[in-house]
């Protein structure tokens, strides 16, 4: 410990209660250890309750030139989970700052902070019996809101591209100094919380996947619940109907028939979501073994490939109409097509009553709350595939030795190169003797991401090697084909950024110029 952070830490401790500064190694357990198997030396973990404490913590850290990493919830499992994924950082986390405020229900949009977790949200919309509904999230209910869209992260439905729906309204540079974004002209600007209403230099996104400031508040622009909801599934037998199947979507997607978001998986996706462990033998042969309550998710299906979508209407005719273009486009190529309205009325109902503890849900029900924002933990199930520990029992998948890690290509939406994909992914995995769990999220009509786990256990180390290595080879065998990542780790991290000097020097001197002391610290290099 050196004699800079020890006046450091004296100092924080002057500021924060004992409770909000984590010092012992099993409070720090979290922020030094991920589900990529690796451990990091953290000193210190620093809780502050408001942005006043924040400010201060930061420039305390400015002070004695220590490093801080903020996270917001620190479920980021499969990029790193809440570690800096490097020594001597400390970490600030910021799940304390969780204030929801500024809702408008006439236009749809509320300001949040980063502890905002989807749980949170979706509870306050329910509460509010609103009109709007927050766009859903199949990790786990206690992530960030704030910090997923910060990531490019995606959700469902029409405002499930996130970095569209929201955008940033307040920052806190490294000097500890607070920027509100929307008072760029006056404080009387109306407009200053709509989308897309800037005059002017548009530096939000500069504050995406950074370390040039830390957001603190964002506004949330949310879906209205359309008048007629209708949550499809196809599903397909074999890759040549599959890819049929991409082309089909992609169209009916241009033509706005359908729009995205929506996924497309396979069978090992699906069963890797349920919890159920790793089977010994090859995945088909083991598939009937599936319990009653996991093929009633996949609608009793066993077929290769799912297609999850949702399409909104404005009544029941046009909800018709838009049903058949879409059952006459895919029907020769699906072996099964689902197609189910609920009216708003009903939806608003459904949301409500999802909320009360008393209240059981179908799965026939659960199909329509996954579209309207509803958040379990059914997919953070997945990290458990490959742990000795029965995910039903989990509290702590780090402690509970989960392995995760999230390898996340950005793929042109096509035929061509989904299939250029399935055929690099067979590739690595085969050498590797790996199962290819597989899912698409197509978040434009033009871009999917190919969000794909490796799971493993971390307590068996050579285990671990294999799957780092697993991973390595795919970074490589998909970047030689030009498809890179949207979202990174720290292995990625250190080889990926950037080709062009130019560019480099570029974001070097941003740096210099919002946080000139280099405080604040990323998994994403800047120069």
């Amino acid at each position: 410990m050196s004699i800079f952070f020890k006046k450091a830490l004296d100092k924080w401790q002057s500021i924060l209660d004992k409770n909000s500064i984590k010092l012992s190694e099993q409070e720090l357990l979290i922020n030094r250890k991920s589900t990529m198997g690796d451990s990091f030396d953290t000193p210190c973990t620093l809780i502050p309750k408001n942005l006043k404490e924040l400010s201060s913590c930061i420039a305390i850290a400015k002070k004695y030139s220590i490093k801080i990493f903020p996270v917001s919830a620190g479920y980021n499992h499969g990029y790193n989970s809440a570690t800096p994924g490097r020594d001597g950082i400390v970490v600030i986390n910021l799940n304390q700052l969780s204030q929801i405020t500024n809702y408008n229900s006439e236009f749809g949009y509320l300001t949040i902070e980063p502890g905002v977790t989807f749980y949170q949200l979706y509870h306050f919309l329910a509460e509010k019996d609103s009109d709007y509904m927050m766009s859903g999230f199949t990790g786990n209910p206690k992530s960030s809101v704030m910090a997923n869209a910060l990531d490019r992260g995606t959700g469902k439905g029409v405002y499930g591209n996130r970095e569209l729906s929201v955008f940033i309204k307040e920052v806190m540079l490294a000097n500890g100094d607070v920027i509100d974004l929307t008072k760029r002209m006056t404080n009387d600007d109306v407009t200053r919380h709509l989308q897309y209403a800037t005059t002017g230099l548009d530096i939000n996104h500069l504050f995406y996947q950074s370390s040039l400031a830390i957001v603190t508040k964002m506004v949330v622009h949310l879906e209205p619940i359309p008048e007629v909801m209708t949550v499809g599934s196809i599903t397909t037998k074999n890759d040549q109907n599959f890819l049929a199947l991409v082309d089909h979507m992609r169209e009916l997607n241009r033509q706005n028939i359908i729009k995205p978001t929506f996924g497309l998986i396979n069978l090992t996706r699906i069963l890797l979501s349920t919890g159920e462990k790793r089977p010994k033998f090859n995945i088909i042969e083991n598939i009937k073994q599936m319990s009653e309550k996991h093929l009633k998710l996949n609608e009793g299906k066993l077929d290769q490939w799912n297609c999850a979508f949702s399409i909104y209407s404005s009544c029941d005719k046009e909800a018709d109409l838009r049903c058949m273009l879409v059952d006459n486009k895919i029907k020769k190529i699906a072996s099964n097509c689902s197609l189910t309205n609920i009216k708003k009325s009903d939806a608003k109902a459904l949301i409500k009553n999802s909320i009360n503890n008393n209240f059981t849900i179908t799965p026939a029900q659960l199909k329509f709350l996954f579209n309207l924002g509803y958040t379990n933990e059914q997919e953070f199930k997945s990290l458990y595939w490959a742990s000795n520990v029965n995910s039903p029992d989990a509290r702590n998948p780090i402690e509970d030795g989960c392995g995760f890690i999230y390898f996340a290509p950005k793929i042109p939406f096509s035929a061509k190169h989904i299939k250029q994909t399935l055929q690099l992914l067979a590739d690595v995995s085969n050498k590797h003797d790996r199962e290819r769990p597989i899912l698409f999220q197509v978040k434009t009509k033009d871009l999917a991401y190919l969000l794909f786990p490796i799971v493993f256990s971390t307590t068996n180390k050579i285990e671990a090697e294999k799957a780092k290595k697993y991973y390595q080879e795919l970074v490589t065998a998909f970047e030689d084909k030009g498809y890179y990542q949207y979202r990174l780790n720290n292995i990625a991290t250190n080889s990926y950024f950037y080709s062009d000097k130019k560019i480099n020097q570029l974001l070097k001197k941003l740096k210099a110029v919002f946080d000139p002391n280099d405080i604040i610290a990323s998994r994403y290099k800047l120069g």
